[in-house]
Formats: C-alpha cells, sequence, structure tokens
C-alpha cells in the first residue's frame, strides 16, 4: 500500500513541551540583611549630612593655650586667632593657627589640635630673649632673631653689637662670658663681636675689656683673676690681647699698667 505524501507546501505543527521552570535560591543574607544594611548606611549618611549642616551654626568656643610662658602672653598669643570663632569644628583650619603663630616673635614652635566639640587647643614653646641685637632684634637662646614684640621691656637685656655671620659665635661668647663671671657680682651689659670676631665687652662694673680674636678662653681666666684682685671702680679699660698679661686704663689717673 502506498504511503500518503503530504501535501506540498504543509509544515508540519510543532510538538508542545512543558514549559522549563529554573528556580535560584537566593542567599538569606542577601535577602533579609542587604536591605536592613542599605538602610542603616542611607540613615547614618543623611544623619553625617544634617550633623554637619547644623555644626555650621555651632562656631567654636574656646581657645586653649598650654605651655610654660615666662615672656610671651598667652591672651594675646589667642588674640592672633580668634576668627576661629566664626568656624565649627569641621571647618577650621587648624594649620591656618599654626601659620598665624608661628611666625610670632619669640615663639619657637608650635602644636595645634581640635578638641570636641568645640575647642582649639595651642601648644606653645617659647624661645627665650637673650640679648638685644644691634638695638632692633632680639637675640634668641636658640640663636635666632627675632623682632621685638609690642611692649616688650627690654631694659634687663644685654645688649649685642656684630655683623650677621657672627651670630652664633657672638651667642656661643656670651655664654660662656656669663658662666664664667658667676659668683663674680659682675655681669655683661654689652658685647660687640666684629666681623673679625674680635670682641669686645662692657661690664656692670664699669670695665670695657677687650679680649680680640684669638685665645678667648685664656684671655677669659686672666679677666675673672683681675676682677679678683683689682677695685673695679677705679679701672676703665682692661685690654687683655697681649701674650701673658694686660693694659689697664684706670679711672682717675689714666695710666697704664
Amino acid at each position: 500500500m502506498a504511503v500518503k505524501e503530504a501535501p506540498r507546501g504543509a509544515v508540519p505543527l510543532p510538538q508542545k513541551r512543558e514549559p522549563i521552570k529554573i528556580r535560584i535560591r537566593v542567599p538569606t543574607f542577601i535577602t533579609y540583611y542587604l536591605p536592613r544594611l542599605l538602610l542603616a548606611c542611607m540613615v547614618v549618611a543623611v544623619l553625617a549630612v544634617a550633623g554637619r549642616e547644623g555644626l555650621k551654626h555651632w562656631p567654636m568656643t574656646d581657645v586653649e593655650i598650654v605651655g610654660r610662658l615666662s615672656v610671651l602672653d598667652p591672651y594675646e598669643l589667642a588674640e592672633h586667632v580668634m576668627w576661629i570663632k566664626d568656624e565649627n569644628f569641621f571647618s577650621v583650619d587648624v594649620y591656618k593657627v599654626y601659620q598665624e603663630l608661628q611666625g610670632l616673635p619669640l615663639v619657637a614652635s608650635v602644636a595645634v589640635r581640635k578638641r570636641w566639640p568645640a575647642t582649639v587647643q595651642i601648644l606653645v614653646f617659647e624661645d627665650l630673649p637673650v640679648a638685644i641685637w644691634n638695638d632692633d632684634q632680639i637675640l634668641t637662646a636658640s640663636g635666632r632673631l627675632s623682632a621685638i614684640p609690642e611692649g616688650f621691656d627690654t631694659s634687663e637685656l644685654m645688649k649685642l653689637y656684630g655683623a650677621d655671620p657672627v651670630q652664633s659665635d657672638s651667642v656661643r661668647i656670651f655664654r660662656r662670658l656669663q658662666q664664667a663671671l658667676v659668683g663674680t657680682g659682675v655681669q655683661v651689659t654689652s658685647m660687640n663681636v666684629n666681623a673679625v670676631r674680635s670682641v669686645d665687652a662692657s661690664l656692670s662694673n664699669g670695665w670695657v675689656v677687650r679680649f680680640g680674636r684669638q685665645y678667648f678662653d685664656e684671655r677669659l681666666q686672666r679677666l675673672i683673676l683681675l676682677i679678683s684682685n683689682l677695685d673695679g671702680q677705679q679701672i676703665k679699660q682692661v685690654d687683655l690681647r697681649y701674650g701673658k698679661g694686660a693694659a689697664i686704663r684706670w679711672q682717675t689717673t689714666g695710666e697704664t699698667g
């Protein structure tokens, strides 16, 4: 029996298939904890923004100066940074505070930090004055030259004169001289170190002492012996620029010996 062919041009119908179902199990962490974590992050972000906006209307209220200050006035230091009262904890620039104070006369170093919620704490180390340098600057214990602070009393400071290149030598020589004079009742009132490092000093007993530029320590020992053995009120000048002796100019007769 012959097979009956399908009419030409006809397309067989596809067979029906059951739909495929794929099931993906989502971990409990994602379904339960992730939404809560995202919500918590959003809450924190909103609170942070709100807090910062709120603190714009909550200015810094205190400037705290800390340090052992014997020359500098803490209230005057605070006056230089009173602009922080218009700032808040987040906006105040501690580096700007540092710059304002670091360049002031007799300030050796500064450290600045913020303390929650409204305080700027400033640690100040002062540079002690040693002498008046060339009548218009202060020579400090660290060997720096500083401007004379407004209203600062310089009458008790020794006067140093000299060329800037010998500044460090002036401090060293002054300290050595003052140290040697301890116990004699005599102090240095002024000292000059010239460009060739020749030293002249005026003492509180009225003596003008010429050390020259060599053998300073040896000549200093001779000066101490002279102070111990001579009446200081009768001597005008002591010249130590000799090998083993000294030339003395007297107040009354003008003789030398």
